[in-house]
């Protein structure tokens, strides 16, 4: 290569690159929809989604807390997955909510019996 190529070659400006547009996506486009099974039971994976807690919460829930749905197996062997009964594990939310609520609203009116 002559110098006068190398001349050229090096004083050239680069070439721009065509990029197709990227499409500009704002939050309304998404729709966010509460997930809901397929049908009226969950396996194990799908009610973490339900309840909202890792795996091993729910390990510790099942042991300590009596009032939790027992899973039922789907065979008869003993280590056989479980199923939940969708209805069920939402009752039981709900019936921590009304426990959590009560024991506000009694936080709350001891307050005010003590001011």
């Amino acid at each position: 290569m002559s110098q006068k190529q190398h001349a050229d070659r090096t004083t050239r400006a680069p070439r721009e690159r065509q990029s197709a547009p990227v499409p500009v996506t704002y939050l309304t486009d998404f729709q966010h929809k509460p997930w809901k099974p397929d049908g009226p039971t969950v396996r194990f994976h799908e009610l973490l989604k339900v309840v909202r807690f890792g795996r091993s919460t729910a390990y510790k829930v099942f042991k300590n807390d009596p009032t939790f749905p027992k899973g039922t197996p789907l065979f008869d062997t003993p280590r056989s997955p479980r199923f939940w009964w969708y209805d069920q594990v939402i009752a039981w939310l709900r019936t921590r909510e009304a426990l959590a609520s009560n024991s506000a609203n009694n936080r709350r009116s001891k307050e005010i019996k003590h001011v």
